[in-house]
C-alpha cells in the first residue's frame, strides 16, 4: 500500500507541475494587454511602460516563468490588476464558502444516493425500484439552474421560508444554515441521481455473482449477504466515479453561486474574467486545478482500499 501511495503521489506532483506550466503559458496566449486591462483604455504610453515594468512583462518568457514559480513557492498569487488586493487573501476568504457547498452537497448526495440505489437494486422491477429510478431520471434531466431558480422563486420569494442569498455565519449562524439549504439541495439532486443509477447498476451486477448465490444457499440472511458480500464489491466503481463527480462540482458551483448570490471562488472567477483581471484568473485556475488533483489522489486511495488488487498492479 505504501508503494502504491508513493507512486500515485509522484504522479500527482508531475501533473501539478504540468498544470502550473499550462496555466502560465495559456494565460500568455490570451489576447490583450494586462497593463491596459489594469489601467484602462485611456492610459498614456508612459503609464503603460511603468505598468509593464511593475508586472514584469518586459522580461523574457523564461524569466517570467521562473518568477512565477518563485511566487508559487512563496504562496504568492500576486495582486489583482483591477483593485490591487492580494489574490491569495481574497481566495482564502472565499474558498471555504465554496468548500462548504461542495462538502454539504456530497454528504447529502451520499445519504440519499447509496441507500436509494441499494434499495432499488434489491427491489428490482418492483414499485419501489420504479419510484427511485424515476427520481434519479428527474434529477438527471433537470439542470441545476432550473432547480435553483425554482427553489428561489418558491421557497424564497413566494413562501419566504428560506433566504435567497448568502448569510454571514459570524452575524447569524441560524440564518446562514438556512441559506445553505437551497444551494446544497440544488447541487445534491444531480449528484445523488448519478449515485442512485450507478449504485443500482453495480449492486445488480454483484447480486448476480456466483459467490452471492452461494452465500444465500448457505442460509445467510439478506442483510448479512448485503453487508458482507455485496456492499464493498458493489461500491468499488461507485467510489471512483463519485470522486470524479465531486471534482466536477467545482465547475458546477459557478451557476449555483450566481443564482443564490453565494460569494465563493466560482463567482470570483466569473467576475475576474469579465474584468480581464489576468492575475486573479491565473491564481484561481491554478488553485482549482490543484484541488482537483488532490481530490483525484484521495479518490485513488479510497479505490485502492476497496479493491486490494489495484495496489499490486
Amino acid at each position: 500500500m505504501i508503494r502504491f501511495i508513493i507512486r500515485r503521489l509522484l504522479i500527482t506532483i508531475i501533473l501539478a507541475f504540468v498544470v502550473v506550466t499550462m496555466v502560465f503559458l495559456l494565460l500568455r496566449l490570451i489576447p490583450g494587454d494586462p497593463a491596459v486591462a489594469a489601467l484602462g483604455e485611456n492610459a498614456t504610453q508612459e503609464q503603460l511602460v511603468v505598468a509593464h515594468q511593475r508586472m514584469g512583462l518586459n522580461d523574457n518568457i523564461l524569466v517570467q516563468y521562473g518568477n512565477w514559480w518563485g511566487k508559487i513557492f512563496r504562496l504568492d498569487l500576486g495582486q489583482s490588476l483591477i483593485d490591487g488586493r492580494p489574490v491569495g487573501d481574497e481566495l482564502v476568504r472565499r474558498l471555504p464558502r465554496t468548500f462548504e457547498l461542495i462538502i454539504a452537497a456530497a454528504i447529502v448526495a451520499l445519504i440519499i444516493g447509496l441507500p436509494a440505489g441499494l434499495f432499488a437494486a434489491v427491489r428490482r422491477n418492483r414499485l419501489g425500484d420504479g419510484a427511485v429510478t424515476g427520481f434519479a431520471l428527474l434529477g438527471l434531466s433537470v439542470p441545476v439552474f432550473v432547480t435553483g431558480s425554482l427553489f428561489v422563486l418558491l421557497f424564497g420569494v413566494l413562501l419566504k421560508w428560506l433566504p435567497t442569498g448568502y448569510a454571514d455565519p459570524s452575524e447569524n449562524i441560524g440564518k446562514h444554515l438556512l441559506s445553505l439549504i437551497m444551494p446544497v439541495v440544488a447541487l445534491a439532486l444531480g449528484l445523488s441521481a448519478n449515485l442512485i443509477r450507478q449504485t443500482r447498476a453495480n449492486m445488480l451486477d454483484v447480486l448476480g455473482q456466483d459467490y452471492v448465490r452461494t452465500a444465500r444457499s448457505k442460509g445467510l440472511a439478506q442483510p448479512t449477504v448485503l453487508r458482507r458480500h455485496v456492499l464493498k464489491n458493489g461500491l468499488i466503481p461507485v467510489a471512483a466515479s463519485f470522486g470524479i463527480q465531486l471534482a466536477g462540482l467545482l465547475g458546477g458551483t459557478v451557476v449555483t453561486e450566481a443564482i443564490f448570490n453565494w460569494p465563493g471562488i466560482s463567482s470570483m472567477l466569473v467576475t475576474a474574467i469579465s474584468r480581464r483581471d489576468y492575475t486573479t484568473i491565473q491564481g484561481l485556475i491554478l488553485v482549482i486545478a490543484l484541488i482537483v488533483l488532490i481530490i483525484n489522489f484521495l479518490t485513488e486511495l479510497v479505490y485502492a482500499y476497496l479493491n486490494p488488487r489495484i495496489r499490486y498492479q
